[in-house]
Parts: C-alpha cells; sequence; structure tokens
C-alpha cells in the first residue's frame, strides 16, 4: 500500500487514448450523474470500498491497478510493462506474455478485470494495456456488444460472472486493428 501511495504522489502519465476512454465511458451517463472521474492522483481508496469503480490506465498512469494484482492471475510484470504474467497457466497457455512494438506494426496485450470490491459491496472494472493501443484495445472490447456477446457465449452464460481476460491486439501506427481473447478466469463463486 505504501509504495502504491507514493506512486500515486508521484505520477499522472494518462496519455490521450486513456482521456478518450474515458470520455467514450462518460458517454454512458449522458446525464453526467453517475459516473465520476478523477486524476490517479485525486482519487481516494475509500472509493473503492464504497462505491462501483473503473480504473483505466496501466500502474504506470493509475497505480491504483497495484490494488488488485494480487488477487489477479494475469498481471504486468514487475521490471517490465511489455510482459504479462500468467500465475497459473491453463493447458496451452503461457507462463509469461512478452509483446513487440515498431512504428509499422505491433502488437500486444492488455488486462481487463471485472471483480467485487475489496469489502465485497461493488465491483471493480480494470482496463490496462503495456501501452497506449492496447488500453484502447481493452475498452473497445468492452465497449463493444459483440465482443462481449461473443465471450459471454463462449462462457455458456446468461450473466457475466467475474472474470479476467488476457487480450491480444494488433495494431499499426498506434492504432489497434484487432482483438482476441488470448486467455481468461471466471470467478462466478465470488458473487
Amino acid at each position: 500500500m505504501a509504495s502504491t501511495l507514493n506512486l500515486i504522489s508521484d505520477w499522472n502519465l494518462a496519455s490521450p487514448s486513456e482521456f478518450k476512454l474515458v470520455q467514450r465511458l462518460m458517454t454512458l451517463d449522458p446525464l453526467k450523474n453517475t459516473i465520476h472521474v478523477y486524476d490517479a492522483r485525486d482519487f481516494m481508496p475509500d472509493l473503492i470500498n464504497q462505491h462501483n469503480v473503473i480504473l483505466v490506465g496501466s500502474r504506470i498512469s493509475n497505480p491504483w491497478d497495484g490494488l488488485f494484482e494480487g488477487r489477479m492471475n494475469f498481471f504486468f510484470g514487475y521490471d517490465s510493462m511489455s510482459e504479462i504474467v500468467n500465475r497459473a497457466p491453463a493447458a496451452g497457455e503461457q507462463k509469461t506474455y512478452s509483446w513487440i512494438g515498431s512504428g509499422s506494426g505491433s502488437y500486444g496485450y492488455s488486462i481487463v478485470a471485472y471483480l467485487p470490491n475489496p469489502d465485497h459491496n461493488g465491483n471493480v472494472l480494470l482496463m490496462e494495456g503495456g501501452g497506449p493501443e492496447n488500453t484502447q484495445a481493452a475498452g473497445d472490447f468492452l465497449l463493444s456488444e459483440y465482443q462481449l456477446e461473443n465471450f459471454q457465449k463462449m462462457l455458456h452464460v446468461t450473466t457475466l460472472p467475474y472474470f479476467e481476460l488476457l487480450l491480444k491486439t494488433s495494431w499499426v501506427k498506434g492504432t489497434p486493428i484487432s482483438t482476441t481473447i488470448e486467455a481468461y478466469r471466471t470467478y462466478p463463486n465470488l458473487h
């Protein structure tokens, strides 16, 4: 907790694509009375325990994500934002997922997690990527009825349980092109 609070006091590195994603999320609340936006530096820890919260960005731009890493299967490597660690690989999964990047074309990964808050009286939705394109792809995935419907069909459920997704995104010159589910975990017993 102390290291996370130190990061919050030192950093304010949200990317333009993260701001655009927040703007898109705000359109879900046209009257602007239920969604409140906070910069990571101004966010108060009590909000996580008292409200439903959406956390956007990697732990570099939003260190509050770090509060959930211990509860998650997929998380960014401690030494690099270009590697995602898979705590407990299932059959066919890798222990780590690394990516490449160049100006002409790349692929990368993002994590989307829908979890209960620490007090289990609200929910937390995390969207974090190793770069702006990957965070944008995580938001695009969540804001796509088609993608969420396909994920729900894949799980054979009518209501989405708590989950974690590892998404792989190909992108060109900073623009996400396609996003696929690389791995996932569901937590139906947490409800």
